[in-house]
């Protein structure tokens, strides 16, 4: 029906939070990436920590419970995080801290779906341009170029949505039960769109 959930159920007050407003975009202050080209025969391995999609996690703790952001071997290790993208209006000042504290081993990726908490194969066919446009767009603002997309099939033909945006490198795909099996696919496999690549979790 076009709408979109963004967890936030637990969340302190957003209320006040919101009344905060960045100027400008933010992006994650120390993280590097750099360019590799693939090489045959061999597999390559990101881990992620996910619930970033969850504004009330990342708002009460997250930062720093050492089980998560706050443990001290974080950043001796390449590491994704997802966030959810609308902290950038939601809670600024957790969006822009845990930036600060971000090590170049810690990258970042938009939490499932994107803008928000949607099964993307789901949605509303006739609202799916305006939902990538939004997701794109918080992308930008909140510095975050990959998404986790939660879904329970495959089905590639709405990838075109995102992947026309300038701004998105591609995406990590959360696939059925547990988010790594179901339907005709075969998980970590990779799906191209505008030559830019969705992989599917393993």
């Amino acid at each position: 029906f076009s709408m979109v959930t963004v967890a936030s159920d637990w969340s302190g007050n957003l209320s006040f939070t919101a009344t905060e407003h960045l100027l400008e975009d933010v992006k994650p202050k120390h993280s590097v990436t750099s360019k590799i080209k693939a090489q045959k025969g061999k597999h390559y391995v990101t881990i992620v920590m996910s619930d970033g999609d969850n504004v009330q996690w990342l708002e009460r703790g997250f930062e720093t419970d050492t089980r998560w952001y706050g443990n001290r071997h974080r950043g001796e290790f390449k590491m994704n995080w997802t966030i959810a993208p609308t902290l950038y209006d939601l809670v600024p000042s957790v969006l822009t801290s845990i930036y600060d504290k971000g090590t170049a081993n810690d990258t970042f990726i938009a939490g499932p779906s994107g803008y928000g908490y949607v099964n993307i194969n789901e949605y509303n066919e006739h609202s799916i341009a305006k939902y990538a446009e939004l997701t794109a767009g918080y992308c930008k603002k909140s510095g975050l170029n990959v998404i986790n997309f939660l879904d329970n099939y495959i089905d590639t033909a709405f990838l075109g949505h995102f992947s026309k945006y300038s701004n998105i490198k591609g995406g990590l795909w959360s696939v059925a039960d547990k988010y790594v099996s179901g339907g005709d696919y075969t998980a970590g496999s990779v799906y191209w769109s505008n030559n830019k690549p969705f992989v599917t979790f393993r």
